[in-house]
């Protein structure tokens, strides 16, 4: 699959095409939206995963998710996430928003000063920084932000972005289903309220059908009982809820063992966000929830 895919690590243009388009941003707090009922039959899933509330922005949980799996799976640094922890305790909730980054970034303007150390996922996806509403997330910031963390932590990850607009959503739906059965949960970015306006971000971490049609389960950040949200896998567009904008494959390419010494945090230049807000870009989107 990876010739399909683009490193994320390039962010400048994981969301650019031929032509003029919104960037989006991924906000704080976007509608539940509609869901279907159980599946009449899946396809694979991945066990083990945590299913964590939303704290502090919905790329940070979700990308907390994925990352909790990775920490029970052979990379015991890269998140508090076994025992007990498979709860949103105090410290899963200081690794997806740090304490330091919520006060200095919740709220408008920011605080001044020097800004807190990069130590939480929400610190290497810049949410709710500068102009961002509380919560969100630039849209290209994703890729960046999730290697980063993972780097800091001693490990090497890739995050390998796919977008619906670029490949169809047969393309994309062959790329979720042979990472879920490779035991990989996926992180997808979506439309939750079906105004084409890419807006929160989810886990996916199992597949299947309904009534012959093609679905995708998530831990969707509004729920923390470990119960998979089922939606139509289908393109965002208007009156789908939780149509599918682009997803990232969250690859651990080091070797599940001792963590390599932490590398300095990396910061990512571009910007491209998740959330219910939109402005004029030349070139790639953001979202909010």
């Amino acid at each position: 699959m990876a010739e399909l895919l683009r490193y994320a690590g390039f962010v400048g243009n994981s969301f650019c095409s031929t032509r003029v388009i919104l960037a989006l941003l991924i906000l704080g707090s976007a509608a539940s939206g509609a869901q279907i009922t159980l599946p009449d039959s899946i396809g694979g899933s991945v066990a083990g995963v945590p299913a964590y509330l939303w704290y502090y922005g919905c790329t940070p949980t979700a990308v907390g998710q994925i990352f909790g799996y990775w920490d029970m799976h052979g990379y015991p640094n890269l998140f508090t996430a076994s025992g007990a922890d498979l709860f949103q305790t105090s410290s899963v909730k200081e690794q997806i928003s740090s304490t330091a980054h919520n006060n200095f970034y919740i709220g408008y303007p920011d605080s001044t000063g020097t800004p807190p150390p990069d130590t939480s996922i929400a610190d290497f996806l810049h949410t709710s920084e500068g102009e961002l509403p509380d919560g969100s997330t630039w849209s290209t910031n994703v890729g960046a932000g999730i290697t980063g963390y993972a780097t800091y932590r001693g490990y090497h990850f890739g995050a390998y972005e796919m977008g619906s607009d670029d490949y169809g959503m047969s393309v994309l739906w062959n790329a979720l289903t042979s990472e879920i059965n490779v035991g990989r949960p996926v992180l997808v970015n979506v439309d939750s309220s079906g105004d084409i306006t890419p807006d929160h971000s989810v886990t996916a971490v199992a597949y299947g059908l309904f009534n012959g049609l093609p679905v995708y389960g998530t831990y969707n950040t509004w729920s923390e009982n470990e119960t998979i949200a089922w939606y139509e896998f289908k393109g965002y567009k208007a009156a789908t809820t939780y149509g599918v904008y682009d997803l990232y494959a969250v690859v651990p390419l080091s070797s599940p063992s001792v963590p390599e010494p932490a590398a300095a945090p990396l910061v990512a230049g571009a910007l491209g966000a998740f959330c219910l807000i939109r402005r004029r870009r030349r070139a790639g989107r953001a979202k909010g929830c």
